[in-house]
């Protein structure tokens, strides 16, 4: 029992030790609580019960094609044989990497620093760390989020 709350102990201090304050990891647990799991819970009674009031418990609504969408290739459609628009995967492919390649280099810049004049300045001399800190807390929000859904689905089924 002991060695569960020193265990306990010391990853609450690591956490905390990537935030501002003593408070900031349990702030960051609540959120992904309230977030993941409390509200969604609410949000889907409030949906059923609104549901079942108004009678449309088995509505499935039909909806249109994307307006925004635009092929630039004219492809027969094998069951119907009609003519209809697609969009070359290649020129998917192509959009993907250059997105891809945008947010890599963005990250990278973000990360490794453009220089002196864009340095993080915390306020705190010789711990100038505000990005990496900020970067764990995200990492542990991502990581902590899922992890309710992830016990309700997987280990508790």
């Amino acid at each position: 029992m002991q060695r569960d709350v020193n265990a306990l102990i010391y990853a609450v201090d690591v956490i905390k030790a990537a935030g501002d304050t003593f408070l900031t990891p349990f702030f960051a647990f609540t959120v992904c609580l309230w977030a993941g799991t409390v509200f969604l819970e609410i949000w889907k009674r409030r949906q059923a019960s609104l549901a079942h009031r108004w009678n449309v418990d088995h509505f499935s609504a039909e909806e249109p094609e994307m307006p925004q969408f635009y092929g630039t290739v004219a492809v027969r459609d094998p069951i119907t044989g009609e003519l209809s628009w697609h969009y070359p995967m290649s020129h998917r492919i192509a959009k993907y990497c250059c997105s891809v390649g945008f947010f890599v280099m963005m990250g990278r810049s973000g990360l490794f620093g453009l220089g002196d004049q864009f340095k993080d300045r915390c306020g705190h001399p010789g711990r100038d760390t505000c990005m990496s800190l900020l970067s764990l807390q995200l990492l542990i929000l991502m990581i902590v989020k899922p992890f309710p859904k992830f016990c309700y689905d997987v280990i508790w089924p």
